[in-house]
């Protein structure tokens, strides 16, 4: 649950489906926040029959998408490449400018509108996956464009490299992200609230009976099979433990043959 995008779990029977109704009319009544079922979606499993999908889905009147829909900005389709999960994010962007183009805009309030909205649109898609290499240059380009040009058929007159744009206005430019750099950046902060119990509990009993039943997130390995999502926090984990420093305290903590580097056997 975030917000107001919910997931909701159960197994695929008569029962079970009219029992979660029930619950979402109760809290529709208490909370006087009715679903929307426009934007309300049914998914079902592979191993459900054709038959029983059909006789579930005429007790309610949400619609059925191949895999969960959108949720949180990502579109959740079975069998999708990872480019293609997060094309929306590009497609949602050129929709933007092109509305910021229109308003004639002055460079300064062109700047604002790229800072505030362009590079925050896919923050939180960042804080939990490593986006494609393809995503994010496509994101760029639609900032690049948008930057330069006057009209949405003219590319405009590149006046200087989009990397020196990207320094901090100290140094010449006008302080815009990198976006590679701000998603390793989200991934090794998302690490650190795991690892500190700042991230929800829910998710680190996962990881932990998945991945590293014995141990901790700092020392857990690949395993055999990981998902993208753990291929992506161990990524984000690289970044972090270049930053750390040990402070070795009483040494209750510490142990010698795997918490350095040392060479040689253990005698």
């Amino acid at each position: 649950m975030f917000a107001d995008e919910t997931l909701l779990f159960c197994k695929a029977n008569e029962h079970n489906l009219v029992e979660i109704m029930k619950i979402l009319q109760v809290y529709a009544g208490i909370s006087v926040q009715h679903i929307n079922e426009e934007k309300s979606s049914v998914h079902f499993g592979r191993n459900v029959s054709t038959v029983l999908q059909r006789h579930l889905k005429e007790k309610i009147h949400f619609q059925r998408f191949k895999g969960l829909g959108r949720y949180l900005g990502v579109q959740l389709v079975e069998g999708q490449t990872r480019k293609q999960q997060f094309e929306g994010l590009v497609e949602k962007l050129m929709h933007r400018t092109l509305t910021w183009r229109e308003r004639l805009l002055s460079p300064g309030g062109n700047e604002i509108v790229l800072k505030a909205i362009a590079q925050t649109m896919p923050n939180h898609q960042m804080s939990m996956f490593l986006l494609p290499k393809s995503i994010l240059q496509a994101i760029v380009h639609t900032m690049v464009r948008f930057w330069w040009s006057s009209s949405k058929k003219d590319r405009g007159i590149h006046w200087c490299e989009w990397s020196k744009i990207l320094k901090a206005k100290a140094c010449g430019g006008l302080g815009f992200r990198d976006l590679e750099i701000f998603n390793y950046s989200f991934l090794a902060k998302q690490v650190w609230r795991l690892w500190k119990g700042e991230s929800p509990l829910l998710l680190l009993q996962f990881l932990k009976s998945k991945y590293f039943v014995e141990g901790d997130l700092m020392t857990a390995r690949l395993r055999n099979k990981p998902s993208w999502a753990w291929r992506n926090f161990l990524k984000g984990r690289q970044v972090l433990q270049q930053g750390l420093r040990w402070r070795v305290g009483n040494g209750q903590n510490t142990k010698i043959w795997d918490d350095f580097g040392w060479q040689g056997r253990k005698e």
